[in-house]
């Protein structure tokens, strides 16, 4: 008996995830790029969701990239169980770990992470390996654009999850904009 996971990403964040892989640095090229390709990345995970939902829903388990982010224990519980795995606690707490942002950031910076191309060896693949930082990468039009395109294309249950997940991030304080969040570290601190 076959069994599917199914990962959908917020296509806002795909969509700058990719501009950074297709190398585009400078915030026009990035923010330009996201407001022609917003429309792809979202009927990308609605194809695949209609597909995996759609065709073979009873063997197909469905995991928010956002909600894998928030709370990694959980969802990857909810994976092992899905397949039928009694994993135990310490080894998902030892997965999270291993796959963590900083565990990756050091594994890149000590050179055990191969680039995110081959061609510019100071092109990090784990940029900010956070969430929700699109609001951060692109302007307001381009991010009121690409909502709409997603309100429109994506089933609205899967729009719905995505914008519930991105509210629990902003107010959770992942994903927060990179100077706010440097601000309120530093007005901790003092």
């Amino acid at each position: 008996h076959r069994r599917y996971v199914l990962i959908l990403r917020d296509p806002r964040d795909l969509a700058v995830s990719a501009s950074y892989y297709g190398g585009h640095r400078d915030a026009a090229t990035r923010d330009a790029y996201v407001a022609r390709t917003c429309r792809v990345f979202t009927g990308w995970e609605a194809a695949r969701y209609w597909w995996h939902m759609r065709l073979l829903s009873d063997t197909t388990l469905l995991i928010y990239y956002e909600a894998l982010l928030l709370d990694p224990v959980a969802e990857l519980t909810r994976f092992s169980q899905f397949l039928g795995f009694a994993f135990d606690p310490r080894d998902i707490n030892t997965a999270v770990h291993s796959s963590s942002a900083d565990t990756m950031k050091k594994l890149e910076k000590n050179g055990k992470l191969d680039p995110a191309t081959k061609t510019e060896k100071n092109n990090a693949k784990v940029r900010s390996a956070g969430n929700s930082t699109f609001e951060d990468e692109l302007s307001a039009a381009t991010v009121a654009s690409c909502t709409q395109k997603m309100r429109v294309m994506l089933p609205a249950h899967v729009f719905t999850e995505f914008e519930r997940l991105h509210r629990i991030r902003r107010k959770s304080g992942h994903g927060i904009p990179r100077r706010l969040a440097r601000h309120r570290r530093q007005k901790q601190s003092a």
